[in-house]
């Protein structure tokens, strides 16, 4: 079975409404934090997995693409949290090493190229061009 989209994505936020503001208006003091990949780990909330963040504006879909979903942009579509060009995702299973890229489609509804992760942690090395889901940080 392919790892989905946790319905809690669609249907709870998973930025908060100051981050979204603050990276809206170019003031978070660290959008690291918050746009990228970010591996959560299993809670009694919910399952172990990792959120993705992009800004991509302009964008009419984005989606995750990678070597747990085939590369294939209709399985993992972003959510669109609107006035602040962010687009999100949680999926469920996908950890450290998982190898992704985001899928966007322009606002005329052109497919573009492949685009890797501006704010990644890892990458793949060249000529290879994926962005690498990295290990949590721990904090200092």
């Amino acid at each position: 079975m392919e790892r989905g989209v946790s319905v809690s994505a669609l249907t709870t936020r998973l930025i908060a409404e100051q981050d979204l503001q603050a990276l809206a208006q170019g003031r978070h003091a660290a959008p690291h934090e918050v746009l990228g990949a970010q591996p959560v780990a299993a809670s009694a909330e919910g399952a172990a997995g990792t959120r993705f963040a992009v800004w991509a504006p302009n964008a009419r879909a984005v989606s995750v693409v990678g070597d747990f979903n085939h590369w294939d942009g209709r399985a993992h579509p972003m959510v669109n949290r609107g006035w602040s060009g962010i687009w999100e995702a949680f999926i469920e299973g996908v950890g450290a090493g998982a190898l992704y890229k985001f899928e966007l489609h322009d606002a005329n509804g052109h497919l573009l190229p492949l685009k890797a992760d501006p704010m990644a942690r890892q990458t793949q090395l060249r000529p290879d061009t994926a962005s690498v889901v990295a290990q949590p940080v721990a904090p200092l």
